[in-house]
């Protein structure tokens, strides 16, 4: 599975993929929530920091022509605030 969710993010451009990603993760998530490494909010939130901190070697690995710095770092954080009291 982890596979094919690296293959999926390499067709994201829109806000609308970002979406439609998320809600594939989240039913990916329901269905096999308990397998995952880090299948807690705790443990997530640490794994995201550590992968956000890592990131430039996961894309040396994987997409070298990527560049982290590109990123909007800020939607990123405003998203995942915003989550903790978006009803």
């Amino acid at each position: 599975m982890m596979d094919t969710r690296i293959e999926a993010t390499k067709n994201i451009r829109t806000r609308q993929d970002f979406i439609v990603f998320l809600n594939e993760l989240l039913l990916e998530y329901r269905a096999n929530g308990p397998e995952w490494e880090n299948n807690n909010l705790e443990n997530f939130l640490s794994a995201l920091a550590d992968c956000a901190e890592g990131i430039d070697g996961f894309y040396a690995n994987t997409q070298p022509q990527m560049n982290a710095e590109e990123a909007s770092w800020k939607i990123f954080a405003d998203i995942l605030m915003s989550a903790r009291i978006y009803e």
